[in-house]
């Protein structure tokens, strides 16, 4: 009880008996008196704990490697209930804990409010031919991107499923102006990609680390290009340093100075911005594609059947996650001569992270004829845009300055 309604309480009930300076001094004596009840209940609280055998306190997670083998948290947004699941022995098994690992819970706001997608349960997807068309017609069905970016999106969107096997990881990003679409690209891809991280623009980058340190998912990022210039850079330092293995982001905690946060935010990142990044590093990471107003007749509103359709790819890639995990490996990028690739640095940054999910000869071949097809057609759409009018008038009038000479 405060101090002026423990006063205003006595001194009605005994203003006949005790002036204003005795009431005060009353009511100080009650408070002081609730404080040392208040520690004596502490105390004795914490003497019950400490005679207590020893349990060894659960941590909760979104996911766990155990004997090199995945375990993943899935989630029901029906029954609210959320689970472990795993392969031994090739078979499905479900636990409510394992070790010292929980699944988040029903508590957790990024459960409850969508900010992270699960899956709901692992489900058969046939072969991996087939995964990979499945994820393409979807992605078509309600998004308009060109067949040749499509085919990296798709591989990206696999990518994600096994990214913590491999050593770096590019972005995807849709640039282009207010109703181009770059909302739909980031919910249509994103919602396949594996624990689907929502941000906003309105979202600071310190909860952006905190999210991609605590979920290890794929990380959406609208206006990554934020208006405020202080914001915009602490994102790009988020980009910059989550492309590759063991570079975390170090923070002092706000509560304490003298203690240092570290956050891993290594992980796959999907993009929306309005411009290019004024760092030509993060530029360079990023498989960019410019959008346009679509004129094909795609669904307006992403309803249920939307949903339906999101939620079963999900489940099928988490079968394909537990099940190839294992066998991606990251060394196989040192099987080709990246050298020999007449590429632009930003698609071999691709290539390195999508030739460790091709298993076969024939996959690889088919994967590099297609980046190499998908550079060209860059380049011939580089020199009709307005720049590259430019620079071929200017190359021009350079070269027949020259040969006068």
């Amino acid at each position: 009880m405060a101090f002026k309604e423990i006063s205003e309480e006595f001194a009605e009930a005994r203003k006949d008996e005790y002036t204003k300076e005795q009431t005060k001094k009353y009511a100080l004596d009650l408070i002081k008196e609730e404080k040392i009840i208040k520690a004596e209940e502490r105390r004795q609280k914490q003497l019950e704990k400490a005679n207590k055998p020893h349990e060894e306190e659960k941590i909760k997670v979104a996911g766990f490697i155990k004997d090199g083998k995945p375990v993943e948290m899935v989630w029901n947004p029906e029954t609210k209930k959320s689970t472990f699941v795993f392969l031994k022995d090739g078979q499905i098994e479900f636990a409510e804990e394992l070790d010292l690992y929980v699944p988040l819970d029903f508590t957790d706001e990024i459960l409850t409010k969508n900010v992270v997608s699960f899956a709901e349960k692992p489900e058969e997807y046939g072969t991996e031919i087939e995964l990979l068309n499945e994820i393409r017609v979807h992605i078509t069905k309600y998004l308009d991107v060109p067949d040749d970016y499509l085919t990296f999106v798709v591989y990206y969107v696999l990518m994600t499923w096994v990214f913590d096997r491999l050593n770096s990881v590019a972005y995807l990003r849709a640039r282009g102006d207010t109703g181009t679409g770059k909302s739909r690209f980031l919910d249509v891809t994103g919602n396949c990609c594996y624990r689907r991280t929502q941000t906003s623009g309105t979202t600071s980058p310190a909860v952006i680390f905190r999210l991609a340190g605590k979920i290890h998912g794929t990380l959406i990022i609208d206006e990554a290009d934020r208006k405020s210039s202080d914001t915009s850079d602490e994102v790009v330092k988020i980009l910059n340093q989550g492309f590759e293995r063991g570079r975390p982001v170090t923070r002092c905690a706000t509560d304490n100075p003298d203690s240092i946060e570290v956050h891993d935010v290594f992980c796959p990142k999907i993009i929306s911005s309005r411009y290019e990044f004024y760092d030509k590093a993060l530029e360079s990471r990023c498989l960019t594609h410019i959008m346009k107003s679509t004129t094909r007749d795609i669904p307006f509103v992403l309803g249920s059947e939307y949903e339906k359709e999101s939620k079963a790819l999900r489940n099928k890639l988490l079968m394909y996650r537990l099940r190839n995990w294992d066998k991606i490996n990251p060394e196989t990028i040192n099987e080709i001569n990246l050298q020999e690739l007449t590429v632009e640095p930003r698609i071999k940054q691709i290539a390195c992270c999508i030739f460790p999910l091709l298993h076969d000869d024939a996959s690889k071949t088919e994967f590099f004829r297609f980046i190499e097809e998908h550079n060209r057609k860059i380049i011939e759409e580089r020199a009709e845009s307005l720049e590259g009018q430019i620079i071929n008038v200017l190359v021009t009038l350079w070269e027949g300055s020259n040969q006068k000479e």
